[in-house]
């Protein structure tokens, strides 16, 4: 077997569903349209969008809180 054959079947065997990879499960809302902010909030807001403000206070589960 040529070594470029070996490689292709490597490359195939990445591919091929594992024990290792894990479902994911995806949650997306819907955006409502309200009032944006004004331009110099939306600025350091990261967005203008009220709906998409979602500010990272860090965390989460494995904090023990």
């Amino acid at each position: 077997m040529e070594e470029r054959d070996i490689l292709n079947e490597r490359e195939m065997d990445d591919l091929t569903p594992s024990a290792e990879w894990l479902p994911a499960i995806v949650s997306i809302d819907i955006q409502t349209f309200g009032q944006p902010y004004e331009p110099e909030t939306g600025f350091r807001k990261g967005t203008v969008f009220p709906a998409l403000y979602k500010p990272f206070c860090g965390g989460g589960a494995s904090n023990g809180k």
